[in-house]
């Protein structure tokens, strides 16, 4: 077909015209993303038609193309007319081992595409009638991509088979979707059977032992909280009754800081070696009734009035060092 006669994808697919849309499959165009658009259009075509005459035609497409976009297309294609006779050569694909060239964000782009082509293999597998679907399908539970080994598990508690009873339990507790649990759990309760039964009293079991400790968590989480705001209680109550203490031994820290500071020991301080003595006495004391936030709001009401340029607050700091929780 000389390239620029684009076929019309959309008159032959009204037409019906399988052989033309096979053809479309092998377009050749000097544009290469036309080219790429008009094969995909024709394979996403045969499928829409499910005409069993284009399942041998798709299937060498999916053995002979190295290229894995047409052959995602042609899985799902393969899928929607749901012939029997891929099956064999849809499961060959999830046992490939492709080596991505390249690297980089090229590499990464390579090992995605391959991924979604496991994917469209493995819906296409499920929604195909036949038993020779089972086994890929488990196969496909131990993909390396986690949304394979999903799209995998979805389609094998879909089939309701009891040979997926087994690998349908061991992945119950891996499915990352809630979504995923349910439709695991309504298989097994479908396929039924000693096995089966045994997984799903194990997993009520598991549930219902998960639940008494979530909620017995959350039980000592309002304990605490409710414990913590107890004790905030307590404390705004006793700092508003010993206003007028704290605010006396404010006034003295400031005097103290004023007089030559808080780290004053020797007989040659101003303090007589009392200063810092003091500082921590009060230091002790403002903890007890108010604990660190307390100790912060007058070490920082005691900087203020002694002025930045003083360094008092930062002696007052390591004056404080060890009391309580604080740390100067």
């Amino acid at each position: 077909m000389l390239p620029f006669f684009r076929p019309n994808i959309a008159r032959m697919c009204r037409k019906r015209d399988v052989d033309g849309l096979l053809r479309a499959t092998a377009y050749q165009s000097k544009d290469s993303l036309r080219q790429l658009k008009v094969r995909q259009e024709a394979l996403e075509a045969l499928g829409t038609l499910r005409d069993r005459a284009a399942v041998l035609p798709l299937i060498a497409i999916i053995e002979n193309t190295a290229a894995d976009s047409p052959r995602i297309a042609a899985a799902r294609a393969l899928g929607m007319i749901g012939d029997a006779r891929a099956v064999g050569p849809l499961s060959v694909v999830l046992r490939e081992v492709k080596e991505h060239c390249g690297s980089g964000l090229s590499q990464a782009l390579d090992r995605q595409l391959h991924a979604y082509l496991r994917q469209a293999v493995i819906d296409a597998l499920g929604r195909i009638e036949d038993a020779r679907t089972i086994e890929p399908l488990i196969g496909a539970l131990s993909d390396p991509d986690p949304s394979t080994r999903e799209e995998a598990l979805s389609r094998l508690a879909e089939k309701r088979d009891p040979r997926a009873v087994k690998p349908l339990g061991a992945a119950l507790h891996s499915a990352t979707w809630l979504l995923r649990q349910s439709a695991i759990l309504e298989a097994l309760r479908s396929i039924g059977g000693a096995v089966a039964e045994r997984i799903l009293q194990e997993w009520q079991r598991q549930q219902q032992e998960f639940t008494e400790k979530a909620e017995e968590h959350e039980r000592l989480r309002r304990s605490m909280q409710e414990e913590e705001q107890r004790r905030q209680t307590e404390t705004e109550e006793r700092v508003r009754r010993l206003r007028p203490e704290i605010d006396r031994m404010t006034r003295e820290l400031i005097e103290i800081g004023r007089r030559g500071g808080f780290l004053a020991m020797g007989p040659g301080g101003s303090g007589g070696g009392q200063s810092k003595a003091r500082a921590r006495v009060i230091g002790e004391r403002l903890d007890e009734i108010g604990g660190i936030e307390l100790m912060r709001s007058v070490g920082q009401r005691v900087a203020r009035e002694l002025g930045p340029g003083s360094g008092a607050g930062r002696e007052l700091e390591a004056a404080w060092d060890g009391i309580g929780s604080w740390h100067g």
